[in-house]
């Protein structure tokens, strides 16, 4: 380590004596100068912290558990061979982040693939290499056994449930939309099947050979940050295990996957409209819910099966940081004051979508003394707005700004938007850093596109 820490936004992201940000050993104004900006930065032995702290706080209330990183959180594959490393399975949804995990490394066995209309190559994939497959329709079962049977394998399949949550019908969500968690996840939610398709899939799977039924899956995702949404989860799928028990001659659960959806907390604000600065740490989310996993499995009679958890978000947001230079400053009738940077809502595609609030810092005075409040804009046609009434101290042209907790729904959403080329993406490991992600060009942007000759006359 460079010195003495004067702040931690992470173990590994940190600010120096000099006010400067760093990401492990690395100065993050150092990295514009070498790779340009924007710029995602990652911190390798963040990922590694993250994980071992992630293991260490569930299995301390449930020992057999096991950590699935949810792969469209970031699937770069140089991030996904990190999280494979530090000893976590992956959820991949689509042949796409299938393809990622089994390339990258993670052991088949610690493979589920989810989604609700997948097509054949994923399945045929997963079947092969016995990845777990959680079906989210009866029709798919079928698929599932078919391409079993032309393989000549036995397909690993569990339900995906989808859970009515009554007990959760007064609680409110905090999303831009609004929605009360329950009812919201019974009609606003495409995902999984009622009692009555779960009892059909799990009678087909334990009658047919090319089937192996090995578990549950519900994933309620991130409604608010209150753990009672994940007791009550819980507490119904314990109920719908027993059920199948006692409808399938004592069948039980080799697995039971509880999906994501955990808060990331931050101090400094994160989530929608920054709700997450209130959010609990990682450990009272594992408390609460192998807490309850363990009283319910015991009240019901049931065999403690392994438990898996697929965070996302949770795990991946203080992984890394985007860095942007400082463009036009443009202050109008003393009212307002525009900060333009480099960086757009192309890269941080959930500041449109859920309202998301991403911290911003000056990367070369982190801590000093803000001037008034200003906001942060991109490039695009649009408001493009990064943040809102942000406290920074005064910037000019080139400065660089950097935005916390980007290592999550960022690069893996990134879109082009007024045909605006992708940054690159770097891994940090101490002093050493590698290009993981190239520089998108314009002609990539349209490489792909085709005027057709009879235009050109």
């Amino acid at each position: 380590m460079i010195g003495t820490p004067r702040l931690r936004f992470s173990e590994h992201i940190w600010v120096d004596e000099a006010d400067h940000l760093r990401v492990e050993e690395t100065d993050a104004v150092e990295l514009t100068r070498r790779f340009g900006t924007p710029l995602f930065v990652v911190s390798e032995a963040q990922i590694r912290a993250n994980v071992a702290r992630y293991q260490a706080a569930f299995r301390r209330g449930y020992p057999d558990t096991e950590i699935y990183f949810s792969t469209k959180a970031n699937f770069n594959p140089a991030v996904r061979r990190v999280f494979t490393l530090a000893g976590a399975g992956g959820d991949a949804f689509g042949l796409g982040e299938l393809t990622i995990n089994l390339m990258t490394g993670t052991p088949p066995a610690m493979i589920v693939l989810n989604g609700s209309n997948k097509a054949e190559p994923e399945i045929r994939l997963a079947v092969e290499h016995g990845v777990a497959v959680h079906v989210d329709h009866p029709e798919e079962l079928e698929t599932v056994a078919r391409i079993a049977g032309d393989l000549g394998r036995v397909a690993r399949v569990a339900p995906r449930t989808r859970l009515m949550l009554h007990e959760l019908d007064a609680m409110e969500a905090d999303l831009p939309a609004g929605a009360q968690v329950g009812p919201g996840a019974r009609v606003g939610n495409k995902f999984g099947m009622h009692w009555e398709d779960t009892l059909a899939v799990c009678r087909r799977a334990v009658d047919d050979p090319r089937l192996r039924l090995v578990g549950l899956h519900h994933h309620v995702g991130r409604w608010n940050h209150d753990p009672a949404i994940f007791a009550a989860v819980v507490r119904e799928q314990v109920v719908w295990a027993a059920r199948l028990r006692d409808e399938l001659d004592g069948w039980t659960a080799e697995y039971l996957d509880f999906g994501g959806g955990f808060a990331t907390p931050r101090a400094e604000g994160l989530g929608p409209f920054g709700n997450d600065r209130d959010a609990p740490p990682i450990e009272t989310y594992a408390d609460v819910l192998t807490g309850v996993l363990r009283d319910e499995l015991d009240r019901h009679g049931l065999p403690h099966p392994r438990l898996i958890v697929e965070p996302g978000r949770a795990i991946a947001s203080d992984i890394a940081v985007l860095l942007g230079s400082v463009g036009i400053v443009k202050r109008f009738l003393d009212e307002r004051t525009w900060v333009s940077l480099d960086v757009s809502q192309n890269l941080v595609v959930n500041t449109l979508t859920m309202a998301y609030h991403y911290h911003a810092v000056v990367a070369d005075r982190v801590t000093a003394s803000p001037a008034p409040p200003v906001d942060l804009v991109g490039p695009l046609c649009s408001f493009d707005f990064l943040g809102q009434d942000r406290s920074l101290p005064p910037v000019a042209r080139g400065d660089v700004v950097a935005l916390l907790d980007t290592g999550a729904y960022c690069e893996s959403k990134s879109l082009q938007f007024n045909a605006l080329p992708r940054p690159a993406t770097v891994l940090v490991s101490g002093s050493t850093v590698d290009v993981i992600t190239e520089r998108e060009t314009i002609a990539d942007v349209i490489g792909r596109m085709r005027v057709p000759d009879r235009l050109n006359v």
